[in-house]
């Protein structure tokens, strides 16, 4: 059902555990990192994504657990990948987005 709503309802003890200052700034990276993406399907945005940590060092668990709570509200659901492109660019920015707003100054 969450796929299908906007007003997503996050779970409170994964964002108490995953989302800290740096989770949140990772995400307004990747958000603007997707924006500008030339392609959005799943083997560009999975390139995207993949370019995107090793530009930091980072790996996928960094940007995993957080971006999940930003796209579904919760810590379970279908593959991540597969997750972004059914909301197709805008509506994944939009709801990364949201999430960032609603978490605030969190952690």
């Amino acid at each position: 059902r969450y796929l299908f709503r906007e007003d997503v309802a996050y779970d409170e003890a994964g964002v108490a555990k995953h989302v800290d200052a740096d989770a949140r700034a990772r995400l307004a990276d990747y958000a603007d990192a997707l924006h500008a993406a030339p392609g959005f399907d799943l083997e560009g945005v999975e390139a995207l994504t993949q370019a995107f940590l090793a530009s930091r060092g980072l790996k996928f668990k960094h940007l995993a657990q957080p971006l999940r709570l930003a796209l579904t509200g919760r810590l379970q659901g279908a593959g991540l990948f597969e997750t972004l492109t059914f909301f197709e660019r805008d509506g994944a920015v939009a709801r990364i987005r949201r999430a960032l707003a609603a978490w605030g100054s969190r952690g």
